[in-house]
């Protein structure tokens, strides 16, 4: 959108073209959509729907002829053999506007919706930063709260699922569970049956997570296992779907889990990453 001091410029610059050249170029400049009624009217579309003046200027309907007839009647000196381009940088310094200041600026109409959907990426990113950091230190403290009762099935869905693999040597045990209740009871008891205590690794970059446009978010939390007299036990690696909460927007609830225990004799072996598709393979 031009300034108002453009829109006088260009009120004078177009007030010798007739009405159906200047209505060409304002049609030109919106691509047909708009088809002005009046001089006054291709004067605001041309203000409001363009770049810059010299995306104006360059318009084929804007002859070379045209311009220097403009600049002529203003005294301004020109030479013989200029293009139109010369021309156009003629009219724009003339008006005291630099036919690179120009540029700068429809560049930076053009790129400003790039930066605009940049920012709301950014924005994005930092929201499911937080909201998974959250998520983690909310899930592992509730897990690790000595009143069991308070993991409870009203934190997950009805259809939740969850896969628990216990990794103690060569040997692995598999639990699994399904609907809220079942899940809510399988965390309960192990954590009563192995006295665990569980102590999530919160440093940025260590919680990985992706979501996507349906508003699933996929995170992936890891860390070590203690007793409950502080001995160091083991690591896990957990899996987790979360999703709003229709009744809630602002409460996420998990639809499933999975989830691996490895005891202290591979805690120096394992390696926990997204990209170790091998950990959970027993969990799909």
């Amino acid at each position: 959108m031009l300034s108002k001091q453009e829109e006088e410029l260009l009120r004078d610059f177009f007030q010798e073209m007739s009405f159906e050249d200047l209505s060409d170029v304002a049609k030109s400049i919106t691509k047909r959509n708009l088809i002005p009624t009046s001089f006054e009217d291709a004067i605001c579309i041309l203000c409001q729907h363009s770049a810059c003046m010299e995306a104006i200027l360059e318009e084929r309907k804007v002859t070379k002829r045209y311009i220097c007839e403009y600049l002529h009647k203003r005294k301004v000196s020109m030479h013989n053999s200029w293009k139109k381009t010369d021309l156009v940088r003629k009219t724009l310094s003339f008006w005291k506007l630099d036919a690179s200041s120009t540029s700068i600026k429809k560049e930076t109409a053009e790129e400003s919706q790039e930066n605009q959907t940049t920012q709301e990426a950014r924005r994005s990113e930092e929201y499911y930063t937080n909201l998974c950091y959250e998520f983690s230190k909310w899930y592992y403290s509730l897990l690790n709260d000595d009143d069991i009762s308070k993991l409870g099935p009203e934190h997950f869905f009805d259809e939740s699922q969850m896969q628990v693999a216990l990794l103690n040597g060569d040997s692995t045990d598999m639990i699994e569970a399904k609907n809220s209740n079942h899940v809510a009871e399988t965390l309960r008891g192990l954590k009563v049956q192995y006295n665990l205590k569980f102590l999530p690794n919160l440093a940025p970059g260590a919680i990985k997570f992706e979501y996507d446009i349906h508003g699933q978010v996929k995170l992936f939390a890891s860390g070590t296992l203690h007793s409950n007299v502080g001995q160091v036990v083991g690591v896990f690696e957990q899996r987790f779907l979360l999703i709003r909460d229709i009744a809630d927007n602002e409460n996420w609830k998990i639809k499933s889990s999975q989830v691996i225990l490895r005891n202290s004799n591979n805690a120096l072996k394992s390696s926990s990453t997204m990209q170790d598709e091998n950990l959970f393979s027993l969990c799909s």
